[in-house]
């Protein structure tokens, strides 16, 4: 469950913490002031008044990647949830099929009967049984194999309690192309070094939207897979995955991209922290922020609403609490709003301030609090 839900549930641990120490009555001035940012500049939405919520979730993901895509890459994955979700719908035991048909393919993969082991020398470790629709066989691996094929767990997980799932799952072959054509459209497009051009933001846009609709699998436990806008019609290749994205989001999140780029030539190419995992993230159903620059958390709202919401500035402590050991060093949080184009932040010593009513909170030791409270939850 995402933090912002954990909030919204009246019983979440982390929730019930939040609204003792930040009463929602003392966030009035703050929302206020947000209100009146968000109404100021008008609000840019290319969609149709009709278009359901759930097409506005998968756009506002969508906009998360595409701005982190403005930063200079990192060391870590900048979509892992995305990832996780992808393999999740894929079928990975159509690897046996392949290694059958072209084991040149894969070289850090091996395929024996059941019970046998590769005559290949190499430390293999076993990696998948498969014995449907043909002799029993086996799956091994390297360990650094490439390409890195995750093992069934979550897989296995979602088919278990959602076995209509298996009428649905991506090939594998779809799957791989589809996440070489994400890597390789960034790196030749990127963003990070020069503006993209109206067609590369259109790419980068079905790109980010395919990506969220795969975070939105992970986050849900399957229930976002297959997306309706698919028509029951399963993508066998990457090109018809892309393709399938309704024109008018590719439209709205290139706009929305393009809007961002023009307000912020500043941040272009600079270091940032892309979805910030921290240290009390498991405590909280592995909760991750959007982005860090500079020591600032930004929590990334594409509402289409100019009214904010008190369980926004709940969210933005929940993840400033959850750096136990302020690994981040964040000092000061804020909200960026793409479909404004405007932003807002506070110092982290204000935004305590406010939001509690008190001058003498400590954030170490609130987070030590929090640290308490949710080791107590079980």
């Amino acid at each position: 469950m995402s933090l912002k839900r954990q909030i919204e549930d009246r019983n979440s641990p982390i929730g019930k913490f939040l609204r003792e120490v930040f009463p929602s009555r003392l966030n009035r001035a703050l929302l206020a002031d947000l209100n009146a940012t968000l109404r100021a500049p008008g609000t840019i939405c290319l969609l149709d008044r009709h278009t359901p919520g759930w097409l506005h979730s998968y756009i506002g993901q969508a906009i998360d990647y595409r701005i982190r895509l403005h930063f200079r890459p990192g060391p870590t994955d900048p979509f892992p949830m995305a990832r996780d979700g992808i393999w999740a719908v894929t079928h990975i035991d159509d690897l046996a099929d392949i290694l059958q048909r072209t084991p040149e393919r894969f070289p850090d993969y091996a395929l024996t009967r059941y019970g046998d082991t590769p005559d290949r020398a190499g430390n293999w470790q076993h990696f998948l049984d498969q014995d449907e629709d043909q002799d029993p066989c086996t799956i091994w691996r390297l360990p650094d194999a490439e390409p890195d094929i995750p093992g069934t767990v979550l897989s296995t997980l979602l088919h278990m309690y959602r076995p209509e799932l298996r009428a649905t799952y991506l090939p594998l072959e779809c799957t791989l192309e589809f996440l070489d054509l994400v890597h390789t459209t960034i790196a030749r497009i990127a963003a990070h070094e020069r503006r993209p051009k109206a067609g590369e933001e259109a790419e980068l846009a079905r790109c980010c939207l395919v990506l969220s609709v795969f975070e939105t699998v992970r986050r849900s436990g399957g229930r976002g897979w297959p997306p309706s806008f698919l028509d029951g019609i399963l993508p066998r290749t990457a090109a018809r995955l892309l393709d399938a994205i309704p024109a008018p989001l590719v439209t709205d999140v290139s706009a929305l991209a393009g809007a961002f780029v023009e307000r912020h030539p500043e941040w272009q190419g600079l270091p940032a922290t892309l979805g910030p995992k921290f240290a009390g993230s498991p405590d909280a159903g592995g909760a991750d922020g959007d982005l860090i620059v500079d020591g600032c958390l930004w929590d990334i709202k594409a509402t289409v609403q100019p009214r904010a919401k008190g369980a926004w500035l709940h969210q933005l402590l929940g993840y400033l609490l959850l750096d136990y050991e302020d690994d981040h060093a964040i000092k000061r949080t804020g909200f960026l709003f793409p479909r404004q184009q405007t932003e807002v932040h506070w110092s982290v010593t204000q935004l305590i301030g406010s939001l509690s009513g008190r001058t003498d909170l400590a954030l170490t030791d609130l987070r030590q609090r929090l640290r308490d409270r949710l080791s107590q939850k079980t």
